[in-house]
């Protein structure tokens, strides 16, 4: 059967949209050596996030996937809750400075630790360093990124530019795309990788573009964590209460330390 001419123009309308819909923004070229300069440019521009994610964990013994509101203020802070089917919070964690909370609601737990790759391996899947792991969540490469750096290393490839930088012990390479987006990198302390991480379907914000899909993938391949964002709002204003976990006062709550919790 043949569609009439309005359902045929209603079909093609539709098509046209769902095309637009998925096609990336479409940035010009930039020249290699101005790679860095908007990089570093585009990481000044981000201080905070507030969104909501899916988020997916597999290795470890882990597996799985869940809603999450996601809270960040950089340099130090952050704070996830897991949604529950009903929409409630299941499980929260707040990271602040050196401290790593985290209360579960429907095991009736409350764990206290030190804020350190291996603590958020226990409850993330992979190993990243908390000032790292705030930086991907805020869709930015693992460390800075400082122009005029004499450390950082830069060489012109075929579909972009890679770039080196070291900071201390820790070490990231990444790639950038012809038109500076970032697209991989790895990061490193000493000789030893710790993560691979990937930025994915850009999408235009008010401060510029963000990767609103994230994967960082443990080095030796034991661990994947996937960061689908849905919704995406940057330099928000955080009240410094939202990064405050204290312990619960009541009777039916354990209180745990993080390194000693089941997983």
């Amino acid at each position: 059967m043949i569609p009439s001419a309005p359902r045929l123009s209603a079909t093609l309308a539709l098509l046209l949209v769902a095309a637009c819909a998925t096609r990336p923004p479409v940035r010009p070229p930039v020249p290699a050596g101005e790679a860095v300069s908007r990089l570093a440019q585009e990481a000044a521009g981000r201080k905070s996030l507030r969104g909501l994610a899916r988020v997916r964990i597999e290795g470890r013994g882990q597996a799985g996937s869940a809603s999450q509101v996601v809270l960040v203020t950089l340099p130090d802070k952050a704070r996830l809750e897991t949604q529950s089917a009903v929409g409630t919070a299941a499980v929260v964690v707040v990271l602040q400075g050196d401290e790593l909370r985290v209360q579960n609601f429907l095991r009736h737990e409350y764990l206290l630790g030190r804020a350190t790759q291996e603590n958020l391996a226990r409850l993330a899947g992979v190993a990243v360093p908390p000032g790292a792991m705030l930086r991907l969540l805020l869709g930015l490469p693992p460390l800075p990124v400082r122009t005029g750096d004499p450390r950082l290393h830069q060489v012109p490839v075929e579909d972009g530019v890679r770039i080196e930088t070291v900071d201390e012990r820790m070490w990231q390479r990444l790639r950038l795309d012809g038109t500076g987006r970032l697209v991989e990198g790895e990061l490193g302390e000493g000789e030893t990788a710790l993560v691979r991480v990937h930025f994915e379907d850009y999408r235009p914000l008010d401060v510029g573009e963000f990767p609103f899909t994230i994967d960082v993938e443990q080095a030796d391949g034991a661990a994947r964590l996937r960061l689908r964002y849905e919704t995406v709002t940057l330099n928000v204003e955080l009240a410094p209460t939202l990064f405050a976990l204290p312990p619960p006062q009541d009777d039916q709550t354990r209180v745990l330390p993080l390194d000693g919790a089941a997983r």
